[in-house]
Parts: C-alpha cells; sequence; structure tokens
C-alpha cells in the first residue's frame, strides 16, 4: 500500500496538534478545540473579530456540530487569510520567536557569568585555577561569546546587565515578529526575514535600545544560526515540497532548518527549560516526510455545520425536451454543503463534483458540487444533400436522435438523389483583371478564294470532302 493509500484523517490531526503543541503555550484537547496551556482552566480560546469570535478546532474525522473554526492549512484554497489560517500561522511565528529569544536569554547569561569570571581572575598568569570553568563551556556556546561584535571586542567584553533588561523588553515587544518567513507565491518559496538585521529603518526606529546593545544582539542572532557578519539568511530559504500545499510545505522546512540551530545552543543551556523548550526533531521530519500525504487527504474539506439532504430530487420537464416520457432533476438553487465528515465529499445522487479552478499558486481550489446532467455528445445526422459536419444541440438523458423529415410522397433520405454523396463546392471561376487577360492576336480578313473556271468561287475540297459520308480519304 502506498504512502498516500495507508494515511488516514486521525495522522493528520496529530501532525497539526504537534505543531500547534510546538508554541507551549497551546495545546489540543481530546475533543479537537485548542485551549491555553498556561491556564488552570484550560479555558478554550476563541478567535476571529471580537464580535463574532468562534471557538477553534482541528482538522478531524469527525467536526462538532456546532459554530466553530477549523484549522486546516492543508486547504490553501480556502484563503490564506482567513482567521484559522492566520492564527495558524501566527502561532508557528510565535513558537519560533519564542525560542530565539530563550536562547538569546540563555547567550546572555552565560557571556555575563564569564565576564564576571574574567573580571576575578588573578593577574598572575601562572595561576590557572580559574582555567577549569572557562573550559566547561560546549564548543558551541564558546564559538558564540567569541563572535566579534565590533573591531576588537567580542560579546563577552560588550555585555553589561542593562543590556539584558533592554533585549527583555524587544522580545516583549516583538513575540512574533523578530524572525518573520516570508512566502512569496509567485516564486513559491519562503525566505527568512529579520528586521533588526535587514531592515535599517527599523533598527533607526527602536528607541528602548542603545546602538551598542543592537550591534550586540545582531551578533549573537547571526551566530545563533551560523550566519557570518557579511552573510545572508537565504540559506534558510526553502521551496515547497512535491505534492504538498505550497504556502505550508516551504514554512514548515524552513522553521525546521531554524529550529535545527537553535536546538544547537539552546541544548547546551543545564536549567529545566531547555528541555520544555527543545523541538523533538525527529517527529517534525517524520511529519515533513508525509505532508504530500496529509494534503492528499485534507485538500478538499470544505468545513460546514450543516449536513447533505440525500433525498432524490424531483422532476421536472425541461423546454423543448424532445422525448416527453423522460424527466430532469430540478437543478439547486444552492450548491449542497458538503458533509462534516472531512475525510471524503459526500455527493447525493443527481449530482457530481467538478474540478476547482486553478489557484495562481499551481494548485487547484477544492471542487464545486453540480447537478449531473449525464454525458454531453454530438450526434452527426443524416444529411439529404450531403454528409457536411454540422453543430447538433446536446443530448440529455432521455432524449431520442432526431430523424429527416419526411413529407407525403417523398422518398425516404436514403433513396433520394445525393444521399451521403460527398459534398462538392460549386465551380467558381478564378477572378482575373482585365489587364491580365491572355494575349489575343487581333482579327485579320482573309483574302476571298480563287475563282474557278467552272464558275463561282472554287469550294474547299477538304471541307467539302470530309462532309460526305464514307469516302475515302485523299491521297
Amino acid at each position: 500500500m502506498s504512502e498516500i493509500q495507508s494515511i488516514k484523517t486521525i495522522d493528520v490531526t496529530n501532525a497539526l496538534k504537534f505543531f500547534i503543541e510546538m508554541s507551549m503555550a497551546l495545546s489540543v484537547d481530546d475533543a479537537g478545540f485548542v485551549f491555553n496551556s498556561y491556564q488552570p482552566s484550560k479555558d478554550r480560546i476563541e478567535i476571529g473579530p471580537k464580535d463574532a469570535s468562534k471557538k477553534v478546532v482541528v482538522y478531524m474525522e469527525e467536526l462538532p456540530k456546532q459554530d466553530i473554526y477549523v484549522i486546516n492549512p492543508f486547504a490553501e484554497g480556502l484563503g490564506d487569510r482567513t482567521p484559522p489560517q492566520v492564527f495558524f500561522y501566527k502561532t508557528l511565528r510565535a513558537s519560533l520567536n519564542a525560542r530565539l529569544g530563550y536562547a538569546v536569554d540563555g547567550v546572555m547569561r552565560y557571556a555575563l557569568e564569564q565576564q564576571k569570571l574574567a573580571e576575578t581572575k588573578p593577574k598572575d598568569k601562572k595561576d590557572k585555577s580559574t582555567s577549569a570553568v572557562e573550559i566547561r563551556l560546549p564548543l558551541r556556546m564558546v564559538n558564540i561569546l567569541g563572535s566579534v561584535v565590533v573591531e576588537g571586542k567580542t560579546i563577552i567584553d560588550e555585555v553589561d546587565d542593562k543590556m539584558v533588561e533592554e533585549f527583555h523588553k524587544f522580545f516583549d515587544l516583538n513575540t512574533d515578529m523578530v524572525i518573520e518567513p516570508s512566502y512569496k507565491p509567485s516564486l513559491q518559496r519562503t525566505d527568512v526575514h529579520i528586521s533588526i538585521i535587514n531592515n535599517p529603518n527599523y533598527v533607526a526606529s527602536i528607541s528602548y535600545m542603545r546602538k551598542k546593545s543592537i550591534a550586540v544582539l545582531q551578533t549573537i542572532i547571526k551566530a545563533i544560526f551560523l550566519v557570518g557578519s557579511e552573510e545572508s539568511f537565504e540559506k534558510f530559504s526553502s521551496a515547497r515540497i512535491d505534492g504538498a500545499a505550497s504556502k505550508l510545505s516551504s514554512w514548515l522546512v524552513t522553521i525546521f532548518k531554524l529550529s535545527q540551530r537553535l536546538n544547537e545552543v539552546i541544548d547546551c543551556f543545564e536549567d529545566e527549560a531547555a528541555s520544555d523548550n527543545l523541538i523533538n526533531l525527529d517527529e517534525y521530519q517524520y511529519h515533513l516526510d508525509r505532508l504530500a500525504a496529509y494534503t492528499n487527504n485534507a485538500k478538499w474539506m470544505l468545513p460546514s455545520s450543516s449536513t447533505v439532504d440525500t433525498a432524490a430530487p424531483t422532476p421536472i420537464r425541461m423546454p423543448g425536451q424532445m422525448n416527453p416520457g423522460t424527466v430532469l432533476p430540478v437543478p439547486p438553487t444552492t450548491p449542497p454543503a458538503a458533509t462534516t465528515a472531512a475525510s471524503s465529499l459526500n455527493v447525493p445522487p443527481g449530482y457530481k463534483l467538478m474540478p476547482g479552478v486553478m489557484l495562481m499558486d499551481g494548485t487547484r481550489g477544492p471542487p464545486q458540487i453540480i447537478p449531473d446532467y449525464g454525458p454531453q455528445s454530438q450526434l452527426q445526422q443524416p444529411q439529404p444533400f450531403g454528409t457536411m459536419p454540422q453543430q447538433m444541440p446536446a443530448m440529455y438523458p432521455g432524449m431520442q436522435q432526431a430523424s429527416p423529415v419526411v413529407l407525403p410522397g417523398m422518398a425516404p433520405a436514403h433513396q433520394q438523389y445525393g444521399y451521403q454523396q460527398p459534398y462538392q463546392q460549386p465551380y467558381q471561376q478564378p477572378f482575373q483583371h482585365p489587364y491580365q487577360q491572355p494575349y489575343q492576336q487581333p482579327y485579320q480578313q482573309q483574302p476571298p478564294p480563287p475563282f474557278s473556271s467552272m464558275g463561282g468561287f472554287a469550294p474547299n475540297m477538304n471541307s467539302a470532302y470530309s462532309s460526305v459520308p464514307n469516302m475515302p480519304p485523299l491521297r
């Protein structure tokens, strides 16, 4: 059995639950509803406009029978700016930025600790009592702390206690906007944008941080993601996965690359929160490998709280119907709603699925349920004057092929002259301009025939002779 055929809806639900719970602040209960993990009451959160907010549930087999939002990022044709889609991608950004803030805070703690150790180090170079304390740092952290901020000064040389407060305020004001994955539909690719590094105008607008602090923060972020001082974050750009939702797959691959670097830094910390901030990259990779199968399962989901009326439609007679004994189903005034079971669309009798329209990102939107009038065909009718092709009306179920009209006293069509003879175009003499006519010799008067001695003009013997029947030829 292929991978796509073996995927079930519960697998897609578990994948969405994993990505949402990466934020650590949100969880998904057994009924599929998203709630705040930090609240003891476990209240289910609501999203959307204040006057029309709804509870949110992840894509699952049996959706609750109530007015809710459904998180299904695999159905990108339904719109990327709907409340559940915006909520899902904001959750991914918040998860990524929260871990970056935790990593930066850990680097600052190590930098201040090493700075204090350096200040208390004995001036006697022969005394190496503090060397063991310095060597205990992991190599990854040593490389970060040794990064150069300005010429001749490293991170350890530049940090101070006030800088920690400035960084806390920066991440509190930009909870999900320090690292911004940016999807480009025309390229079907997600790039990484960090305003404090890539946008000079944004850097100039930060009034609560010193220039020295901004330079240290830029250096720490680049050191965490192993980006050189003159390099860009282009290596984290990701294209879509074949067969998977374009934006979702490119986003998740980009976040996976960034999370690999973050995990390396967070793994250097020794506090209890470090284990909670580590992402299970093995499970992450497991879901990445199956994104195409998840998309195939969930991309056609049409969330609806209503059910499909499967009763047979009332037949009526259509105008111009050739066979009065056949009736057609009544066209519905509104398209039937999809079932709440998301694994497949329940198409009632008398209807069919029409493929969705082609979207700008190269994928197709959800299918539409339309009335099914049966196959349409164009039938060739016998023609009494040849067999030129003619456009015939579409045939509906129950319609009979029209016969040639035969009036009283008229022979049947197959006995009439020219029946099924190949059509011949009537002769048309090509147009020639008067000045392009072939040259003709002008008329010249013939001399009179010689006078005969027998009286009268001498006859033309050849012409006279040829007019007499059964005469031998002249020699």
